[in-house]
């Protein structure tokens, strides 16, 4: 019998989506396609910077 290629989607490219990725991706899984579904084709991070007066 041959071996399936694995399929994970992840749903969102926030940070607990692009988290997920990476460290999926860093463990190297052998047959498997991950592949990261976003509304917006970029990463966006808006921190909230304080201003001290």
């Amino acid at each position: 019998m041959y071996a399936r290629e694995k399929k994970i989607l992840i749903l969102g490219g926030g940070f607990g989506g692009m988290r997920a990725a990476l460290d999926l991706a860093a463990k190297k899984l052998p047959d498997t396609k991950i592949t990261l579904i976003s509304d917006k084709s970029h990463f966006e991070c808006h921190p909230a910077l304080k201003t001290v007066v």
